[in-house]
């Protein structure tokens, strides 16, 4: 049994692959593993996800593309290079992928390289491990292998001894399939080169985990000024399916909930400025939008509460809303974490006692009423326990319980929805002066 992978003979001419057979007589079938993927339609580089190195040269989201070299510029030795912080494992006997949809805005020019792949590099010099294309000064497509350094390079073919010509302005379908014994570089679906690994490695590349990447080069002056363009990336674990659990995945990706999503400022989603304690909520905060923290949790600090049984919106996070642009995600939370200590002064003679919750899905911060006509939500709420000081507890006294909530069932925030963290004194008001501080921990992803 076998089958063709390049069954038209396109490219580099056909492949034929024999079907693989257990000890038991039973056919193998691979199960591929999503490891990240990534769209650029929106206009603000994540930094949480992304290691950017400008040298002289700049880049921008711009128009679903990240433009490399978007100021055009044509001086010599400058660069631009994108690396992901995640880097993605190749294991033995099994085939790691690497998609790219990209293109350049120019035909090749002189003296100006991209490269694009699973690689390692610096600035302006040549990678120092990894398996990749490269579209390089002399405009000739190439696949790299480089192991430490030391690389094997192939000329890439559209036919039989046909160099394969990439067009200006043309978004193209380019993956790299890396196993130990081979790498294999495809276009728009065609084979259109392999590079055998050589018989004193034991891999295509050294390091055996690479970084997503994707840089531009000017090795010396240009005639003009190339952009390299990048729509969409993904990379795939084939072969192995290593029961990685989903929440796992996205987090790999960068959408765990302590990162701002996509289409926003990067930086972290919760209220915890560094060496800086949290401004005080008081009285006024009940009910209000504009006294709590709009972060996604963090540290707070709560004063004295006028009257009990009144809830108190601590936090109130907006999920950011879809847009053409800005690709909605949804909020994912599996489990909430709330610790308080009592500061200020000596808390109160007859003990305090703190209700929390969650209010989950909200349209807008001060809880409208459903509607189906004007596409409104009241939040959903959801009990998460209580926390309490005894009579007239120290100063720096921790609460006897801490809040930690995890949730088999997850509890799904929407884009442009607010998740919001409230508390509700049931029994016994602060002293004035008294403070009651905390952290809040909000345990979830992005996707």
């Amino acid at each position: 049994m076998a089958a063709e992978t390049n069954p038209e003979g396109v490219g580099s001419g056909r492949k034929v692959i024999v079907a693989d057979m257990s000890n038991d007589f039973r056919l193998r079938v691979g199960l591929d593993s999503m490891l990240w993927r990534d769209t650029y339609s929106h206009t603000v580089v994540n930094t949480s996800k992304y290691k950017v190195v400008n040298t002289t040269m700049t880049n921008a989201l711009s128009g679903g593309r990240w433009v490399l070299n978007n100021a055009a510029s044509v001086a010599s030795s400058i660069a631009c290079v994108v690396q992901s912080y995640m880097t993605f494992p190749l294991n033995l006997s099994g085939t790691l992928y690497a998609d790219f949809e990209c293109g350049v805005l120019n035909a090749p020019v002189t003296n100006n390289v991209c490269e694009w792949g699973l690689f390692q590099a610096a600035s302006y010099t040549s990678p120092s491990d990894g398996v990749f294309f490269r579209l390089n000064g002399a405009g000739v497509l190439q696949g790299v292998t480089c192991s430490n350094s030391s690389e094997s390079v192939i000329g890439l073919v559209s036919a039989p001894a046909v160099p394969y010509a990439i067009s200006a302005g043309t978004i193209y379908h380019f993956l790299v399939a890396i196993h130990n014994d081979i790498a294999e570089f495809w276009i728009n679906d065609v084979l259109t080169g392999t590079i055998d690994t050589g018989a004193a490695l034991g891999a295509p590349m050294l390091a055996m985990s690479e970084p997503l990447s994707f840089r531009i080069v000017n090795v010396a002056a240009t005639a003009l000024g190339q952009q390299f363009l990048v729509v969409a990336t993904s990379v795939t674990r084939g072969d192995m399916d290593v029961m990685r659990a989903w929440p796992t995945v996205q987090v790999g990706m960068g959408n765990s909930c302590y990162n701002v999503p996509d289409g926003t400022a990067a930086g972290s989603t919760g209220s915890y400025i560094l060496s800086t304690a949290p401004v005080t909520i008081s009285a006024a905060s009940q009910l209000s939008s504009t006294a709590a923290y709009s972060t996604l949790g963090g540290q707070f600090a709560l004063a004295s509460i006028a009257s009990a049984e009144t809830d108190v919106l601590v936090f109130n996070y907006l999920n950011p809303a879809q847009t053409s642009a800005i690709p909605g995600k949804n909020l994912i939370i599996r489990g909430v974490t709330i610790d308080t200590v009592n500061l200020g002064v000596v808390g109160s003679a007859v003990g305090v006692v703190q209700q929390w919750s969650l209010g989950v899905g909200g349209t807008a911060v001060a809880m409208p009423a459903d509607s189906a006509t004007a596409g409104t939500r009241a939040y959903r709420r959801v009990p998460l326990g209580f926390t309490s000081f005894p009579a007239s507890a120290e100063i720096g006294a921790q609460s006897p319980k801490t809040i930690d909530v995890n949730l088999d069932s997850p509890i799904i925030t929407e884009p442009g929805t607010y998740l919001a963290v409230y508390m509700k004194p049931i029994c016994g008001p602060l002293n004035t002066g008294q403070i009651t501080r905390g952290t809040c921990f909000i345990n979830g992803y992005f996707e």
